[in-house]
């Protein structure tokens, strides 16, 4: 009986002693002890999450975690990213659960992806793209998980080479030469300098062989998103297009699967370098031209289509 009284001076008895929760009536004590654990536990999760508290790994100072993790949403410094299956997903720093600042990227088999600089868990600042097996395919800037193609364009040939190392393939037609840059989706051409070294020849232009602009928000994709992004264009229509453009729809197709029909005749030289001795101008392609920044920007596309096929990046002059 003792016990049994007890036990009812622990339970309200009075009507101010609840707390009304929704359509739940609940005891001022229950829930100011509640309140305490849910106040304890958010304590306990930061200090767990704090970068002041990361216990060694192997000897390294990243802590691990699943990628599926709840502390790992909210954690803040250096972290082991774990697949279900037990390899390695991410090493680097992170963010509320994002890579942000340094870290590498690796597929499930262990292979590097992309070794860098991330914000928001995008490719962003200095980095190294890699193909399978650890080979590097290019080594530049990269924006929003995207190449910065431009930074290629006014550079020594030579130095182009040091960004892009992937396969390449090379197509020449009188003073015009374009090297296919394939595992990027992308074409550059240089003109011949008879008085200059084939290294110190100049990137004129590089083609992106995507039907999409990342733009400072929005991703573009239709001519009516280029107008509300660049303005007005300096040119509109359509116009003889010369051996780096069809060179660039030949590679764009054959990136695709597509088939080239150009009717390109070539002759190989030396493995992956052609020289071309007869083509056919593509004449049903829409060209449109804007200038943004230092940067001269002209779209492809076909006619009667919304949207353009890929884009040529130049500098003025």
């Amino acid at each position: 009986m003792n016990g049994m009284q007890k036990c009812r001076g622990l339970l309200p008895e009075k009507e101010e002693d609840y707390i009304v929760f929704f359509r739940w009536m609940i005891g001022r004590r229950a829930a100011y002890l509640a309140a305490f654990l849910f106040i304890l536990c958010g304590v306990v999760l930061i200090f767990l999450c704090s970068p002041l508290w990361q216990p060694d790994i192997g000897g390294g100072s990243f802590r691990r975690f699943a990628y599926d993790s709840t502390l790992l949403k909210v954690y803040h410094g250096k972290a082991e990213i774990i697949n279900s299956d037990g390899t390695i997903a991410y090493i680097g720093k992170v963010k509320d659960g994002t890579a942000n600042g340094k870290g590498t990227l690796y597929e499930q088999s262990g292979s590097v992806v992309y070794e860098g600089t991330f914000a928001n868990g995008k490719y962003e600042g200095k980095g190294t793209l890699y193909a399978p097996g650890n080979r590097i395919i290019y080594q530049g800037n990269f924006w929003r998980n995207r190449i910065l193609y431009e930074e290629l364009v006014g550079k020594p040939v030579s130095k182009a080479a040091e960004c892009y190392q992937g396969k390449r393939t090379v197509y020449s037609y009188e003073d015009c030469v374009c090297t296919a840059m394939r595992e990027i989706e992308a074409v550059y051409y240089t003109v011949r300098d008879e008085d200059s070294l084939e290294d110190e020849w100049t990137v004129e232009g590089v083609y992106v062989l995507k039907p999409e602009f990342f733009g400072d928000e929005d991703v573009l994709v239709s001519w009516s998103d280029l107008e509300v992004y660049f303005g007005e264009e300096e040119y509109s229509g359509t116009m003889a297009v010369k051996f780096q453009d069809v060179a660039a729809v030949r590679v764009m197709r054959e990136v695709r699967g597509e088939d080239a029909a150009d009717g390109m005749v070539l002759m190989e030289t030396f493995r992956q370098v052609y020289e071309v001795t007869a083509f056919h101008p593509e004449e049903n392609l829409e060209i449109r031209t804007y200038k943004k920044d230092d940067f001269w920007y002209t779209f492809f596309g076909e006619k009667g289509n919304e949207g353009f096929s890929f884009y040529l990046i130049e500098t003025e002059g």
